[in-house]
This record gives C-alpha cells, structure tokens and sequence, in this order.
C-alpha cells in the first residue's frame, strides 16, 4: 500500500513528540530558587576567610524533589577581582550538633553529614556564580541530591587559601545586611574546622547562597508525558506497517 502523508497525519505523528516535549520543558520552569538573605549586596565582601572555613546557610524543602543546582555570589568591591578557586560547596544534612541558647537546644542542628560537594569550584567576580555539576571541570556528575518536604539542609561554601581582607581588588562572599531571617537559625560560619558560629552578630545577616530545587513533578503531569510517548511509539509503528492513521 502506498502511504500518503497528509498534513493531518503529520499532525498525527508530531503532537504526542510535542507534548512530550512540552511538558519537560514545563518540569525544568518549574524549578524552585531559594534564598533567605535578600538583598544581596554587592559591597557587602566577606574577604578575610582562613584555610578551612566554611559559611553556611540552612535551607528548609518546601516540597519534594531533587536538589539540582546551587547559586553563589562572589565579588569584590573593585568588580575585576580575577577567579578564585575555593576548595568545595557542601550540601549537607541537619544532623550536626544541635544549637544551644541558654543551654537549651533550639530546635535547630548544625550541619552534619555531607551529602555532595561540588570540587574545586571556580568563582568568578560578577556576582552570581551557578553550579549544577559536582565536578565543574568536566561536567559529568550532575548534582542531585533528594530532599522531602519540610526536611532541613545545609549548603556551605568551603574557603581554600586566605582571603586578602582589606585591598580593593579582594573576592569574596558577598551577603546581605539589610535581611534577617525570624524563623530560626539560617545562617553560620564554622571557624578553623571547630564549632559552627552565628554570624550575624558580627553584621552578616545573610550569605549570599542559594539551594535550587526540582520539585517532583505532579502524577497528572507524569501520566500526560506517559501518554505523549505512548503516542509516538504507536503512530510509528503503525506507520512502519504502512497503515493510514484513521
């Protein structure tokens, strides 16, 4: 039998590949960014880390899904500071220590058990860095971490080297004075690898570090891009078989 494409038949063939094709482009929209230190400002410096520390924030799932990529903003107060390579950024989980106020626990942990580090990231001085890979270099190992909602995690950015506190030309974390966040502890700073430390008394209110999330897509979501692959196996094979769509 001789086949005869018509427009609707090509309709036919195309529109489940479409939709499929849609709705993961709707899944990867739907990322969450999350940050608790806004605004992040651009001559607020954190430049005089030493070997070894680690400035921290605690984030809180709002929803289930995957932790895909991490933001971190890096500057300095002449803008042509040249690329500074820190030694990791730590994704952790909330089961350190717990914080004490009064000697009573908070309510809150200190970051524990690493879950994923992205290696020797490279910062550049334009502010927002983003990293979605654990081995920037090569870009092999996608970053991704599960997370539920409600659950607690840590992001750190981890310092190599020392910073140049004081000259023009000195990169750093860049933060927040103007945000501080009132449901509980969010951010700290670990000194020479010993305890973590509450930062904000000392004016940094907020680290410029953010969590990006993908949320686990909706069942109704899943079935619709089920069913567009569906249609695409079936209509090719039907058209394999030279059989006219109806």
């Amino acid at each position: 039998m001789q086949r005869n494409f018509s427009a609707f038949h090509a309709a036919r063939v195309l529109l489940p590949l479409l939709v499929t094709v849609a709705l993961a482009a709707q899944c990867r929209a739907s990322e969450l960014v999350m940050s608790y230190a806004e605004p992040i400002d651009s001559d607020s410096v954190f430049d005089y880390w030493e070997d070894g520390w680690r400035a921290g924030t605690r984030f809180t799932a709002p929803t289930d899904g995957q932790i895909v990529g991490v933001q971190i903003f890096w500057g300095s107060l002449s803008g042509n500071a040249a690329p500074s390579q820190q030694a990791a950024i730590n994704i952790t989980a909330s089961d350190g220590p717990p914080f004490m106020q009064g000697g009573n626990p908070v309510g809150y942990n200190a970051p524990g058990t690493i879950l994923a580090s992205v290696v020797s990231p490279t910062l550049n001085d334009v502010g927002l860095n983003e990293f979605r890979f654990l081995d920037p270099g090569t870009q092999l190992i996608p970053i991704s971490v599960s997370v539920s909602a409600g659950q607690d995690f840590w992001i750190d950015l981890e310092f190599a080297g020392e910073g140049a506190h004081g000259e023009l030309n000195s990169p750093g974390l860049l933060y927040s004075t103007t945000y501080l966040p009132t449901d509980g502890i969010r951010q700290q700073i670990q000194i020479f690898t010993s305890f973590w430390h509450d930062p904000v008394i000392a004016g940094f209110r907020g680290w410029g570090i953010r969590a990006i999330i993908q949320p686990v897509p909706e069942p109704s979501s899943m079935i619709l891009l089920g069913l567009g692959a569906i249609g695409v196996v079936i209509t090719a094979h039907r058209c394999r078989k030279g059989t006219s769509p109806t």
